[in-house]
């Protein structure tokens, strides 16, 4: 086994992982590690990319019964991430990195902890939101704000990640927000934020 560290995932993998439900099309995205939001193929019976191969082999799949809806939003069916991921992934090849943190959110009720690229993912992503709002915060302020972040974040069922110091969470916020001790003393903000804003933003 390497000691080499893990880095950290993108965050829309952990963003997608949490939603309890997906349609066909945000499936097959996935399960190539391409974020359904941005990525686009076209999607046709007669295209020949990855996506639209997917994505019809599960519509079959669908149209069978073999996976059932849960959900219809605006015409669209949507259906179990657990159901469709499984079914897909004994199929065809799927992203390795977003199958690691997808099977994390789904055992992590189980004590399961988090893996790297997971907490990391997230405590970033948590801190880029927080100099969105705070950009004259020092890391260390918001660093130790961000501890309580689990309180918050691991609700739901959908995942959780690990408690950090304050020292290991500034380290994660390396290149984010301004460089603590450059900013001017009457200019440094608190982070006084709602954590539960701070997460819907996130989702």
């Amino acid at each position: 086994m390497s000691n080499k560290p893990e880095t950290f995932a993108p965050y829309f993998k952990i963003r997608w992982s949490r939603k309890s439900c997906w349609n066909l099309i945000e499936c097959s995205y996935l399960s190539i590690g391409l974020d359904p939001d941005f990525d686009t193929y076209e999607i046709s019976p007669q295209a020949n990319n990855v996506v639209s191969k997917r994505y019809y082999w599960l519509k079959n799949k669908a149209v069978k019964n073999i996976i059932r809806v849960v959900d219809n939003v605006n015409g669209v069916d949507y259906f179990g991430p657990g159901a469709l991921w499984r079914l897909l992934s004994e199929k065809f090849p799927v992203d390795k990195e977003f199958e690691k943190i997808f099977n994390h959110m789904y055992s992590s009720e189980n004590g399961i902890p988090a893996p790297t690229i997971v907490n990391k993912a997230v405590y970033r992503e948590a801190g880029r939101i927080v100099y969105e709002l705070r950009p004259f915060a020092t890391k260390a302020t918001v660093a130790e704000f961000l501890t309580k972040l689990p309180d918050f974040y691991n609700t739901g069922g959908f995942g959780k990640i690990s408690t950090f110091t304050p020292a290991q969470i500034q380290e994660w916020l390396k290149e984010l927000g301004q460089i603590s001790g450059n900013i001017p003393s009457e200019k440094k903000q608190t982070v006084d934020l709602d954590l539960k804003q701070l997460l819907e933003l996130m989702d």
